[in-house]
């Protein structure tokens, strides 16, 4: 039975443009910021910062000019918590009461920020770097690696209480009573920092989307379900995420049909261990190779029609695991899960790409 794609497309019209920070005073804290006009809410500056000192909130600020030249400070930001790397700051005047414009910010003067080690040591600067016209922004590019953070718009009309669960652990990202045009961002709860494969999100206790995480289906800014909106986020190696169209959107999904042709496969376990996934047909080997927890692995099929026969054998370390059934004779889609693996993403040879179960 086919099934019709689960999200569309609404193009957004609100800028953003993310920018390197780089390492300064202390080895190894490096990241990012991004600066985005939320509209109604004002410009929002988010950090992420890598390899930061837990325990300790870290003060930053805007200040005008180029790093290094002693500019004048213009905006004090939230602190970055040193337990996440994460600052997050919606503004909509600056210290001394002017208007806050995103272009002002970005497109029509030079700034930087450098936050600080702590109040008690604001000489030390533990990462810097500078934001305007000058400073060449990161690039966008096509989820890879699994999606880091997302930043939703609530467009609903009623004030409603939405919760987010990371379907990993179920862990909750995000619980909160919301109204109209609320924006709010959810940050990966997985060992590498990643949304693991999908995300649910609720509005008052009831499930009303189920989002694709892992990149196996197209993810950007505009991709709306129901009355969220994503308007920013960015992917573990793939960085800021890119604008989609509604050309992105991807055929309907059917059951299995014809035998798999074609598996991804998130492994959940222990790092560092040798992973060998191999056809029954021929015994022809469809992959061996070290793997870490959350890493995906992508097999096709070998045999005469290009289908992975009727089962897979897994080995971890040698041993043999629980098989996987890809000849359409048992129940598989997105989220069956065979021992410690899960598909993420896959399609049949008559059915095309395989429907969540």
């Amino acid at each position: 039975m086919q099934q019709e794609p689960n999200f569309t497309v609404i193009p957004q019209d609100a800028a953003r443009v993310t920018y390197k920070l780089e390492e300064a005073d202390v080895p190894g804290i490096q990241g990012e910021i991004t600066m985005r006009d939320a509209g109604d809410m004002g410009v929002e500056a988010y950090i992420k910062l890598e390899n930061t000192i837990e325990g300790i909130m870290h003060p930053v600020h805007i200040h005008e000019g180029l790093f290094g030249q002693g500019g004048d400070r213009k905006k004090t930001l939230n602190p970055v918590d040193g337990n996440t790397g994460i600052s997050q700051t919606f503004f909509k005047f600056m210290d001394n009461g002017d208007v806050a414009g995103y272009d002002e910010l970005v497109n029509n003067h030079e700034y930087y920020v450098g936050p600080h080690y702590s109040m008690d040591r604001l000489e030390t600067i533990i990462a810097k770097g500078n934001i305007g016209i000058n400073n060449p922004p990161i690039p966008c590019g096509p989820c890879d690696g699994k999606v880091d953070r997302l930043t939703f718009r609530y467009t609903g009309s009623e004030t409603v209480l939405v919760t987010v669960i990371q379907k990993k652990d179920n862990v909750m990202l995000y619980h909160n009573r919301i109204g109209e045009g609320t924006q709010f961002t959810v940050e990966g709860k997985d060992k590498k920092g990643t949304l693991s494969t999908e995300v649910y999100i609720l509005v008052n206790g009831t499930q009303v989307a189920q989002i694709h995480t892992s990149c196996s289906v197209p993810i950007g800014i505009g991709y709306a379900v129901d009355d969220f909106i994503i308007v920013d986020g960015s992917s573990r190696n793939g960085g800021p995420l890119c604008d989609i169209s509604i050309d992105d959107v991807p055929p309907g999904c059917n059951t299995c049909d014809g035998k798999v042709d074609y598996l991804a496969l998130e492994y959940a376990g222990e790092n560092g261990v040798n992973l060998k996934l191999v056809q029954a047909k021929n015994n022809v080997e469809l992959f061996n190779g070290t793997v870490d927890d959350g890493d995906v692995v992508n097999i096709t099929g070998q045999d005469n029609q290009g289908t992975l026969s009727s089962k897979v054998y897994v080995y971890i370390n040698g041993v043999q695991q629980k098989e996987i059934h890809t000849s359409c004779s048992q129940p598989i889609g997105i989220g069956s899960i065979f021992g410690k693996l899960e598909v993420v993403d896959g399609s049949s040879r008559n059915g095309g790409p395989l429907c969540p179960l």
